[in-house]
């Protein structure tokens, strides 16, 4: 797992005495470790009935159809689910799966499993079709279909050459909705060939300088975030006895205080770490495979903030010291 890390040192003077409160901001950026495997227990896949379509394909015999696409889902938890191999069928509830895993360890780490990433972090339902004048069905279809064209022009077969722009076989299907349908499906496309990995990143930002409040040494720190949509906790671990954190609630943008007390703390470092959560890195979308034959493969969203548990880099920002009068 990627982390990106922080670091302000900020050096604080009380009439002369000097402490060193080093604050470090911590962000798991949920990528995978090489060698580590993640696996997930199989889950139940439901399937819709037939819904509204948007696009259609040229047949064999030269006329185009509409393209049935079915919604799908974690029956446990309502999560999103998408087919991995649009040319099979539908997952129920009575077919059963092989344990999961997510898709940098199916795909190793790669500009293909970015780009999945990418179209899972901008499509549905990540992104509110709202954004984009969209309902949830045109964002779910338009998702759907970029994640099949996506895989098909990656060599992974869907069962049909219309899943493969080349082809020239796909197409709107001639109203409003469905252009509006085929933009968007081309605007997650483009984010899955650029293959851009998805920034993320926490700030404690200092509002006030260091004060003396009671018997304790008190800061106070804004926390702000990109990219994370579960909050932040706070790792304590790494506070002298007796510390106190005032304010916090886990939401980003809030103002937290750190008070320590000033007790025999003076000239010693001591830090504290914010750490962002959520739950659209390529660590929530797990592949399952079917144990039936001809059933389609799923991929799904694991709804539990991702954080925390791989690490294989990290990014440190500069230290910053402040002289308090």
């Amino acid at each position: 797992m990627l982390i990106m890390k922080s670091t302000q040192k900020n050096y604080i003077y009380n009439r002369g005495k000097k402490l060193l409160a080093s604050v470090l901001v911590l962000i798991m950026l949920f990528s995978i470790t090489a060698g580590y495997v993640y696996a997930a227990d199989p889950v139940i896949i439901e399937s819709s009935g037939e819904q509204r379509n948007y696009f259609q394909y040229l047949n064999a015999s030269g006329e185009w159809n509409d393209l049935d696409r079915r919604d799908h889902g974690v029956a446990s938890t309502g999560a999103i689910a998408y087919c991995m191999n649009a040319g099979d069928d539908s997952p129920h509830p009575w077919h059963s799966f092989s344990p999961g895993e997510d898709i940098a360890t199916t795909f190793g780490f790669s500009n293909f499993s970015i780009g999945l990433e990418n179209i899972f972090f901008y499509g549905f339902p990540s992104t509110s079709p709202s954004v984009h004048g969209l309902t949830d069905r045109q964002a779910r279809y338009a998702t759907a279909m970029a994640i099949s064209c996506f895989l098909s022009e990656n060599g992974y077969d869907q069962g049909s050459d219309f899943y493969n722009l080349s082809a020239g076989t796909l197409r709107p299907d001639g109203t409003p909705e469905g252009q509006a349908t085929w933009d968007y499906f081309q605007y997650l496309l483009n984010y899955a060939r650029a293959a851009n990995p998805i920034a993320r990143s926490v700030s404690v930002a200092p509002t006030t300088d260091t004060y003396i409040d009671g018997s304790y040494y008190a800061r106070s720190y804004r926390i702000t975030a990109t990219n994370c949509n579960s909050g932040y906790t706070i790792d304590a671990a790494s506070l002298p006895s007796g510390y106190e954190i005032l304010g916090y609630t886990g939401a980003f943008g809030e103002t937290i205080t750190v008070r320590i007390p000033s007790a025999g703390n003076a000239n010693t470092p001591f830090s504290f770490t914010a750490i962002g959560w959520d739950n659209r890195t390529a660590a929530n979308l797990i592949i399952q495979e079917s144990t039936t034959d001809d059933i389609q493969t799923m991929m799904y969203q694991s709804l539990l903030p991702a954080a925390g548990a791989r690490d294989n880099g990290n990014i440190e920002g500069e230290d910053i010291d402040i002289d308090i009068e």
